[in-house]
């Protein structure tokens, strides 16, 4: 046994030694570079566009329940359509409806055509009814009334075969007499006669309401026109009631020469006086609680509008008396008949002593 197993292990071959490769120096390590700095709302936008995808690939896996050929990808080369997705807010089914809208109504008017293309082959196609042939209806012009017994009889014979038989001045003068009976029908001859059942407006006057029209009726205002040639002076408080103006006088005119070496005589100053009275004017509209509430009308807003028209009436008046009450004339122009101006007495005499 042993023998054996050297010879068994004299047939096993040794392995013959392996030489190792040497080592190669490591390169030297470059330096890692520089971290780039973070770019502003770059991660936001970035989140954004992700989102959008998202709800678009949701809205195209809804639209595709309905459209199973519909593809985002093929809508977007439609110029139409990628305007409409570029809208703020805008939905994938509205874009899609707006952009083929036409075509819609155009499938719309087909189905539609072909129905009713349809229904008329439908109807050609339907037996013929009340008989067994499929001629056509034989059309009389005779009065049933003054026909005789054979007569009757010979289309009863011809009904019997299938031809319809149609009355046509009959349901024509049946039709006229109907109208005529519609426009001769007096409904008072249904009236019933007692004043007991006579429902008029003399009989139910609690019925009878007036109607109330919401706008006001406006007040035709006069133009005040003699307020604009007073002068305004404020008096102080306790000022007093009377206010008073001077005026002096104008000098006479010095139209005579003077004489060398005289001095003329010294000329007076008149200083003349105008005192005006102040006078209060008003007046005033009591309105309670209980008409404030209970009235239709906004009586404040129609208080205040009408003291002030009678505000704006008072001055005028006053002011128009007392421009009446002076001795200052203003006269009008004197026109010609074809409406030019003509000049007054002191110019023509003026233009004449011109040389």
């Amino acid at each position: 046994m042993k023998a054996d197993e050297g010879r068994e292990a004299s047939d096993v071959p040794t392995p013959a030694a392996v030489q190792e490769p040497e080592e190669r120096p490591a390169p030297p390590e470059r330096p890692a570079p520089l971290p780039l700095p973070p770019i502003p709302g770059l991660r936001e936008g970035a989140n954004t566009v992700r989102a959008l995808h998202a709800r678009w690939a949701a809205e195209e896996a809804m639209l595709r329940r309905d459209m199973p050929d519909f593809s985002l990808k093929q809508e977007l080369a439609n110029p139409e359509m990628r305007r409409l997705m570029e809208l703020p807010g805008m939905r994938m089914g509205d874009a899609y409806r707006l952009a083929h809208y036409n075509d819609a109504l155009r499938q719309t008017a087909q189905t539609v055509e072909q129905g009713v293309v349809e229904r008329i082959r439908q109807r050609s196609a339907r037996p013929a009814e009340n008989g067994t042939s499929p001629g056509s209806a034989a059309i009389t012009r005779a009065d049933v009334a003054s026909m005789t017994r054979a007569q009757r009889e010979a289309l009863e014979r011809r009904a019997m075969h299938g031809v319809k038989i149609v009355f046509e001045n009959f349901d024509t003068e049946r039709t006229n007499d109907m109208k005529s009976y519609n426009l001769k029908m007096n409904l008072q001859l249904f009236a019933d006669p007692s004043a007991s059942l006579q429902n008029t407006t003399g009989t139910m006057t609690n019925e009878m309401k007036t109607f109330y029209e919401k706008r006001l009726i406006d007040q035709a205002e006069p133009r005040l026109v003699h307020d604009q040639f007073a002068d305004y002076y404020p008096v102080p408080q306790n000022g007093g009631k009377t206010i008073e103006f001077r005026k002096y006088d104008s000098l006479p005119k010095a139209d005579t020469p003077l004489t060398e070496g005289v001095t003329p005589n010294g000329q007076t100053l008149n200083v003349t006086t105008i005192t005006s009275d102040l006078h209060q004017y008003g007046g005033w509209t009591p309105l309670t609680d209980v008409l404030q509430m209970t009235a239709i009308d906004n009586n404040v807003v129609q208080a205040t509008r009408v003291l002030a028209s009678q505000a704006g009436r008072t001055m005028d008046s006053i002011t128009r008396d007392v421009l009446a009450g002076g001795t200052n004339v203003i006269y009008a122009p004197k026109l010609s008949a074809d409406g030019t101006r003509l000049p007054s007495p002191a110019a023509r005499r003026w233009t004449r002593a011109a040389p």
